[in-house]
Parts: C-alpha cells; sequence; structure tokens
C-alpha cells in the first residue's frame, strides 16, 4: 500500500478523488442542521479534514470513508474504555457522536483526585 506523499496532499489528490467520485468541493461551509453538524460530502472536501483521512481513504476506499461520515454512533460510558473509543471514533472521521455517562459530579470525589 502506497500512502501519500505530502507532494500529492499539497496538489489536491483527495479533493480531485472526491470531485471525480461526484462529491461538491464547496469548502467547509457549515449546514444549518442540528447543532451545527457538518454534512458528509462539506466534511470530505474539507482540506485539513481530507488530508487527516486520507490513509483511510486510501485502505478503505472513499465510498466506505462516507458511510463512515454519514454515519451515527452513540457511545454509552465515558470511562477508561469509552473515552478511549470516542476519541478514535473522532480521529476515524465519525460524523455524528452521542456521549453518554450517567456518572454524577460530586464534590467528594472531586477531592480525592486532587
Amino acid at each position: 500500500m502506497n500512502l501519500l506523499s505530502r507532494s500529492k496532499r499539497r496538489e489536491g489528490y483527495v479533493r480531485n478523488l472526491l470531485e471525480t467520485n461526484g462529491a461538491t468541493s464547496g469548502g467547509s461551509s457549515r449546514s444549518g442542521g442540528h447543532l451545527g453538524a457538518v454534512g458528509s460530502s462539506d466534511l470530505l472536501s474539507d482540506e485539513v479534514v481530507s488530508e487527516q483521512l486520507t490513509r483511510n481513504i486510501q485502505f478503505f476506499g472513499l465510498d466506505s470513508q462516507k458511510k463512515v461520515t454519514e454515519s451515527y454512533v452513540v457511545v454509552i460510558g465515558l470511562g477508561g474504555v469509552g473515552s478511549h473509543a470516542a476519541s478514535m471514533l473522532l480521529r476515524s472521521g465519525v460524523g455524528k457522536l452521542l456521549l453518554v455517562d450517567f456518572d454524577q459530579v460530586d464534590i467528594n470525589k472531586a477531592l480525592m483526585i486532587y
């Protein structure tokens, strides 16, 4: 598997790939949806995001990455595993992420930590 060199990324390789597959290249405009969510085609056409997801797109393909970007994931419990899982899901390009944790903030617990 060949990884993209920086020069190819600078040339807009991912942007060209998106344009040839019918995605828009209108920049990173936010949709007027729920909580300022970003549309999947807008997310993949953003230069910074597409550079971060270049390896995913090469390995899985553009269609698979679009599915990941359009997905909605719920993480229940943000303890040791849940917090790291949420972080990795965001790094993989998941479009929407709902975090649910039933832990309550207690001043006595905070004093034990510090």
